[in-house]
């Protein structure tokens, strides 16, 4: 697991909470780790009704012998020694999500930024590279 990442982070509190799984911008979900591939699983389950509540033994079991069943089951682990209020929880759990559309942001102005050092920036693309540039400067 990679602990720092945004997607640990947003898993662990989507597994105190499955009904946040609906707040997550899916298309921004890194699908490279197993913390990302879970995430969505949880997402797809909740948005499809097929989990049989939001107890955490229930999400459990519902993964049990998938191929997520060990990381969900790593972090449930940790869930139960930590502590803090539900506001607490909440708080990360939309500094996350802000912190997703900053790193998307970056990255679309990273990819725009090559394209105009490599001299194939489009006249378009100049037009949405200055206004990604004021967006992240705002």
């Amino acid at each position: 697991p990679a602990p720092n990442s945004l997607e640990h982070t947003l898993l662990l509190t989507v597994l105190r909470r499955p009904e946040r799984a609906d707040r997550l911008p899916l298309d921004l979900i890194a699908r490279a780790s197993a913390e990302g591939e879970a995430l969505l699983a949880v997402a797809d389950a909740v948005e499809h009704d097929a989990l049989p509540g939001t107890n955490l033994g229930l999400l459990l079991e519902h993964f049990r012998a998938s191929p997520h069943q060990e990381i969900i089951a790593l972090l449930a682990a940790q869930l139960e020694t930590d502590t803090g209020d539900e506001g607490e929880h909440e708080t990360v759990f939309t500094d996350a999500i802000e912190r997703l559309h900053a790193r998307a942001l970056r990255r679309r102005i990273d990819d725009l930024n090559a394209k105009a050092r490599a001299g194939t920036l489009s006249a378009d693309e100049r037009r949405t590279l200055a206004e990604l540039l004021a967006r992240k400067s705002a």
